[in-house]
């Protein structure tokens, strides 16, 4: 278990349903995206623990110790990721 103000990165810590909750679900792949996933031997529904074929999209997210979110920075563009600067700014503005 991690100690208060341990970074975590890609540690998936909610399934699709929680994701649902909090907006950053991606939305369900077309057939077309399905089919091509399929041709490379990606199958989601089979790697979803919840047996979904859908992604969270990337997220930074940070809670206190009860659960409350104080910082969320959400990518809907899968190739864009949260600036470490801007991590660290939101922990020095949370802390």
């Amino acid at each position: 278990m991690a100690s208060p103000g341990t970074l975590l990165p890609d540690v998936p810590l909610i399934d699709a349903q929680g994701s649902r909750q909090l907006g950053i679900l991606a939305p369900a792949p077309s057939a077309d995206l399905r089919a091509a996933q399929e041709r490379l031997g990606l199958d989601l529904t089979a790697l979803n623990a919840d047996g979904t074929d859908t992604l969270p999209m990337p997220t930074v997210v940070i809670a206190d110790a009860g659960h409350t979110l104080r910082w969320i920075d959400v990518h809907p563009n899968y190739s864009t990721r949260t600036e470490v600067a801007d991590i660290v700014d939101a922990l020095r503005s949370v802390l």
